[in-house]
């Protein structure tokens, strides 16, 4: 995307901007040209409560990977 997924587009933030928006905030809306497919995927990878997020083994397995040999 360019940009850091929880700071609106044309913001670099220094450090501690970051990790305020990551505590306080919630991540911006994937853009709906992106694939429903990736977007859910990143979903599983920006979820902020550790116990939510995905662990690599099961986003390794997830279709949106497996589906396309050329990603891996």
């Amino acid at each position: 995307m360019g940009h850091f997924p929880l700071v609106p587009t044309g913001r670099r933030p220094d450090w501690a901007i970051l990790m305020w928006v990551i505590y306080f905030s919630e991540p911006l809306a994937l853009p709906e040209s992106m694939s429903n497919e990736f977007r859910s995927f990143a979903e599983c990878c920006l979820q902020k409560e550790s116990s939510k997020r995905w662990s690599a083994a099961q986003l390794l397995a997830y279709p949106f990977l497996c589906n396309d040999p050329k990603i891996i």
